[in-house]
């Protein structure tokens, strides 16, 4: 169901009447009326404004600061997600809220840690409601409370819109909606009963993607964050495709301007009348672009040259990303769900890893290497571990299988890790092995331990506990912590990781599967990573 910016303008700004009852916080924006969730002793505050709703000539631009309010708002009714192709989800395009869940008996003086989740979703769905927060119960539960905020920002070409037609600065507004979230909540902090130099960023999938970028190209003196969590992705996740080429013969904005017949003599009168498109209209043509084959991301980030001023790999070489601290989590089996049931050709693994680039083309020389490096060995194939299982699929689904999960996302969580350890900096990391079934222990499969697991299946229970714990205590230490005798392994110290199976923990030299990882790390140009 979609909404229009209006009918939400008028449900923010309930009389009193009707909003004052339940918990209430104030913030720079109002007094905010929440609900009281006596199960899990917190005080929930769901559709929180953190900027302007980009609607209008705001679309596609860059995220506004909200504006000041000193009325009363209801904040019970979790926020429409921002638009995207499912048919299934509330959304709208004024999506710029937060939820915030606090401990009861917080105050202005408590100065808890914070903890901003960025959701995943291939930059193209989901929302801040898709996830649990039984975390925060925990940490409670652990005596380590916290504040937990999801936070929402724009999707697809509503959020990553690239096309030399633009104003630089309104490239990869999703980010700026990140940043501006990120500096609504610094600016809060207190308010909500947190303190403003203990915030910790993380996100799983696309979310870790964007907290990435983050924590790669956000100006240190900000102080935005003092700590990272990556889940099932990192810097180098997706390619950071040039902004000409999204305006190129098969580029994904040239499509969408095609549709929409919006053809015009220069490029910034046709992003114009895209802006200018009714709301109904523009989603079913951007969902049109979106439905390309494989994985696809039509716009992921892009290389802006303003937010984002050099590449991933280089910036990183350099030194020049945050110096905090950074958890990361991986799966043993992270490619799984991404690779087409029907792979049966080395060109169907070839259109699966080009499926993100702009063009989707790859040179031939460093497509063999990478298949040299990953043999069409089913024993040595994705699920891990499995031998000669074929899962009733062709032997190149699991090679295929393999080569996209390391390539996506083992590689740049190994990758992360060092970067931090090489500039001196506090770095943990694990690997999740436990399998769900036939995909094994796939893309996020450790998330739904760290939390949505109340009372985990017993013979996972001791695994899953530790990892929950580790979150907890990164956020609220910035140390995963070993006093419950699970033995974190500091990566500046030595590189090493912990792997989790069914109630068993093992130390590990993160060097598995070196041929094909470390040739993936060292052609990243050819990915534009």
């Amino acid at each position: 169901m979609l909404f229009g910016s209006a009918i939400l303008g008028v449900l923010a700004f309930l009389p009193h009447a009707l909003a004052g009852d339940g918990p209430s916080m104030w913030l720079t924006n109002g007094r905010f009326f929440g609900l009281a969730n006596d199960e899990q002793q917190h005080e929930m505050y769901r559709g929180v404004p953190f900027a302007r709703p980009p609607v209008g000539d705001l679309r596609f631009r860059k995220a506004q600061p909200v504006q000041p309010q000193c009325g009363e708002r209801d904040a019970k009714v979790f926020p429409p997600a921002c638009i995207q192709s499912a048919d299934n989800t509330d959304q709208s395009e004024d999506c710029l809220y937060m939820d915030i869940y606090r401990p009861y008996g917080t105050n202005k003086n408590s100065s808890l840690p914070i903890f901003v989740w960025i959701h995943g979703g291939s930059w193209q769905g989901g929302s801040a409601t898709t996830i649990s927060w039984n975390l925060a119960k925990h940490a409670r539960e652990d005596g380590r409370p916290f504040i937990h905020i999801g936070i929402q920002y724009r999707l697809n070409a509503f959020g990553l819109l690239a096309s030399e037609g633009m104003d630089q600065q309104d490239l990869n507004a999703a980010l700026s909606d990140q940043q501006e979230a990120l500096r609504y909540i610094k600016k809060n902090a207190r308010r909500m009963g947190g303190d403003p130099d203990k915030i910790v960023l993380g996100g799983s999938s696309a979310g870790a993607s964007g907290t990435a970028l983050q924590w790669l190209y956000s100006n240190p003196e900000e102080k935005l964050f003092r700590g990272i969590i990556l889940g099932s992705g990192g810097p180098l996740q997706y390619p950071q495709n040039d902004v000409k080429d999204y305006d190129g013969p098969d580029g994904p904005t040239t499509k969408l301007i095609n549709l929409a017949n919006c053809q015009r003599d220069q490029l910034k009168d046709s992003i114009q009348c895209l802006r200018d498109m009714p709301l109904e209209e523009l989603r079913k043509h951007t969902t049109s672009v979106m439905s390309g084959p494989g994985h696809y991301t039509a716009w992921p980030p892009c290389f802006d040259g303003l937010f984002i001023k050099e590449r991933a790999s280089d910036w990183m070489k350099a030194g020049k990303q945050n110096k905090v601290p950074i958890f990361v989590a991986r799966n043993r089996d992270e490619g799984t769900v991404f690779t087409p049931a029907e792979t049966k050709t080395e060109d169907d693994i070839r259109k699966l890893v080009t499926s993100v680039l702009i063009p989707q083309t790859l040179d031939d020389g460093v497509f063999q290497g990478l298949l040299d490096a990953y043999p069409n060995d089913p024993s040595q194939g994705s699920p891990f571990g499995t031998g000669d299982n074929l899962f009733g699929k062709d032997p190149m689904w699991k090679r295929g299988a393999a080569i996209f999960g390391d390539w996506k996302y083992t590689s740049t969580a190994r990758h992360a890790l060092r970067m931090a350890a090489a500039q001196g900096v506090d770095a943990w990391g694990y690997l999740w092995l436990v399998s769900g079934g036939d995909n094994g222990a796939s893309h996020t499969a450790d998330a739904g331990m760290v939390f949505r697991a109340d009372d985990p299946p017993e013979d996972v229970r001791t695994s899953a506990m530790a990892i929950q714990r580790g979150y907890i205590r990164f956020i609220s230490d910035l140390n995963p912590g070993n006093e419950d005798g699970t033995p974190w392994q500091n990566y500046k110290d030595v590189a090493n990781i912990l792997k989790f199976d069914k109630n068993a923990t093992i130390i590990q030299t993160d060097d598995y599967r070196s041929a094909g990882i470390e040739w993936v790390l060292n052609n990243l140009p050819a990915w534009k990573k």
